[in-house]
């Protein structure tokens, strides 16, 4: 690691000079083209005098001398196994992740062909598709098919967002109907969901709903590192009641 001259002290307690560090075998420099230009249109010039071995000399601000290459070397060793470390979290999780997606899938599907919509899930499902709409249309649609069935209709040979499906679906109970919807909406939420979920997972995030949802609505039961995508709010401290609340007045 390297530090600045001016960070740095001589034996005599003084601030290293340019001059005394000039035979150091960690003497460094650094050159900047400063945005000025002189006279002849030339960049101003800077020059930085660092040092790579400061352990050879003093800490002006303690008179102590610089840190020990040993400790440096220690501190290089401890952040290189926490990178290592992070890494074989990283692989790990990415990996659960993997497999916990392959299950939850399939409950999903399991879910939609036996489920009744309604109740909350219903209401749920309605609110989620207004607010948030779909975020994937056209691969939510393919996704739903293989969910629930073909009852979407059959789309165009060269789909485009302002097509309609050439032959809508027919013969769609009411029931159906919101089994369908339910469908496209948590087909769409599910393919929103990668490994990047559980690295960033917020309480209120689009993911965090979808599998708070299976959670509540279809008994699905969220593996670690799903619970990583959809943690639990934090919870808000009761307020106090006032000094007397709920005793009987005393007589």
């Amino acid at each position: 690691m390297a530090w600045p001259l001016y960070a740095l002290s001589s034996d005599n307690n003084k601030q290293l000079s340019d001059k005394a560090h000039g035979k150091c075998p960690g003497r460094a420099v650094t050159v900047r083209a400063g945005w000025r230009m002189d006279d002849d249109g030339n960049p101003s010039i800077t020059v930085g005098q660092f040092c790579t071995e400061p352990a050879r000399h003093r800490d002006p601000s303690s008179g102590a001398a610089g840190p020990s290459s040993t400790a440096t070397d220690a501190a290089s060793q401890d952040r290189a196994e926490a990178a290592r470390e992070q890494r074989r979290v990283t692989i790990a999780n990415n990996k659960a992740w993997r497999s916990a997606e392959t299950v939850r899938r399939r409950h999903l599907k399991q879910w939609l062909a036996t489920a009744t919509i309604k109740g909350p899930a219903a209401r749920w499902i309605v609110a989620e598709l207004a607010h948030s709409g779909l975020m994937r249309a056209r691969e939510a649609g393919d996704f739903a098919r293989e969910l629930v069935g073909g009852d979407y209709g059959k789309a165009p040979k060269q789909p485009a967002w302002n097509q309609p499906p050439s032959t809508p679906p027919t013969r769609v109970s009411v029931g159906r109907a919101h089994t369908l919807v339910a469908g496209l909406v948590l087909a769409d939420m599910e393919l929103d969901t990668s490994t990047e979920s559980w690295r960033s997972g917020r309480p209120d995030s689009r993911t965090a709903r979808y599998l708070s949802f299976l959670r509540d609505q279809t008994g699905y039961t969220l593996s670690d590192v799903e619970q990583l995508a959809a943690p639990a709010p934090a919870t808000r401290p009761t307020a106090a009641a006032p000094h007397g609340a709920g005793q009987a007045p005393s007589r």
